[in-house]
């Protein structure tokens, strides 16, 4: 790794062979854990594979080092001017109030789900058309509650913050 990095100082062509072998890779790795879970999950149906206690044992090994490393691709590829239309997405100013927000919503998601979940009277059964509404739900209400945590508690300590940090 260290030498792709060294590569990157003295031929052009070498960064951009590097830079598509690496979006390549990481576009692979994301898609590849992403959706070879399919045959694991879908136990609602009556011929479906089951997968192997190797396989299981593989995939918990790898998928997450994976991920990470797809993940931290991303980040270097972003932070060294090779993101492309992904590190301008990913750098869009619209991105900063929700991000702000969101170890409020982190605190309080949960708590959110569970006040539902409790006040659920008769069984539901499972569609995609209610799951996304659900998701939907609970992510505009985890926002909202969230932004009200954040207004409550974390902005009068930002602003008592500030006043301590400036007396110094």
């Amino acid at each position: 790794m260290l030498l792709l990095f060294c590569s990157f100082k003295f031929r052009s062509d070498t960064i951009s062979y590097t830079n598509g072998v690496g979006w390549l890779v990481c576009l692979f790795v994301v898609v590849t854990l992403t959706l070879v879970t399919y045959d694991k999950n879908k136990d609602l149906h009556p011929k479906s594979n089951k997968w192997t206690t190797q396989g299981i044992a593989v995939f918990e090994t790898l998928s997450r080092p994976l991920w990470s490393l797809a993940v931290s691709w991303i980040v270097v590829a972003c932070a060294t001017g090779n993101g492309g239309f992904i590190n301008s997405f990913l750098s869009w100013g619209g991105w900063l109030p929700l991000s702000r927000l969101t170890y409020c919503v982190y605190i309080v998601h949960d708590t959110v789900i569970s006040f539902e979940e409790a006040a659920v009277e008769s069984v539901m059964f499972f569609t995609e058309t209610l799951m996304v509404y659900r998701f939907f739900g609970f992510l505009v209400m985890s926002y909202l509650v969230g932004l009200m945590l954040s207004l409550v508690a974390e902005s009068p300590m930002i602003a008592v913050e500030r006043v301590l940090i400036h007396k110094k």
